[in-house]
């Protein structure tokens, strides 16, 4: 009902749920200084509460609940960090990144989207790690085991809407076979991503260690 009467007094657009007088997003309920540049992706609500024990003592600034979504923001070893559950399933994670998107990049005073220049520097300020459970077509892989992430195929439509970063040769060719070969080649095709190479090789040797 507050969102429906903030829409109604002009103080929100429809299609961008944020109350330009407060500065808050709707799902997420909570502003811009409220979230760090770097995110822990978590789905289970309660999982929030045990990655923030891990953060630095009284570096707590941020706490916020809504819906299935949890927030926590403090930092780690001096870097801050907000850690996020998003529910179950792509669609929460959907809504989730756009309404970050939104309150990293949308001025509530001018009611403006930063220009391309200043959006591409923002958003090369931004990481998102996410924690979670998966299933694997590797028969070897046994219940339990940590997956580390290098390449992800995209099925949704979330990253049409965004410039895809370029995949190294070895995400080309797993999105060359996934859309030539696969059964999305029917509908629409797939997009492939890869993570971060410095991301990837800090889990790594975090996990070896």
């Amino acid at each position: 009902m507050a969102a429906s009467r903030a829409v109604t007094d002009g103080r929100m657009d429809p299609d961008l749920p944020i109350d330009c007088e407060t500065g808050i997003v709707y799902h997420l309920a909570c502003t811009r200084k409220d979230l760090a540049d770097r995110f822990i992706f978590v789905g289970d609500p309660a999982r929030v509460e045990v990655v923030a024990a891990r953060f630095d003592a009284g570096s707590i600034i941020f706490t916020g609940s809504h819906r299935e979504i949890a927030i926590t923001t403090g930092t780690y070893k001096g870097v801050p960090v907000t850690c996020l559950s998003t529910g179950m399933g792509t669609d929460n994670v959907e809504i989730v990144i756009n309404e970050i998107h939104a309150l990293k990049e949308y001025d509530v005073a001018t009611r403006q989207w930063m220009s391309e220049e200043e959006s591409k520097a923002a958003a090369s300020k931004v990481r998102i790690i996410r924690v979670g459970t998966c299933g694997s077509p590797q028969k070897d892989a046994v219940c339990g085991q940590l997956a580390i992430t290098r390449h992800c195929i995209g099925m949704d439509n979330t990253c049409r809407y965004y410039t895809i970063p370029v995949a190294d040769a070895a995400g080309a060719a797993l999105s060359k076979i996934v859309n030539e070969e696969g059964p999305f080649s029917r509908v629409g095709g797939a997009y492939t991503t890869n993570a971060h190479p410095d991301i990837t090789k800090a889990l790594v040797t975090t996990a070896q260690a």
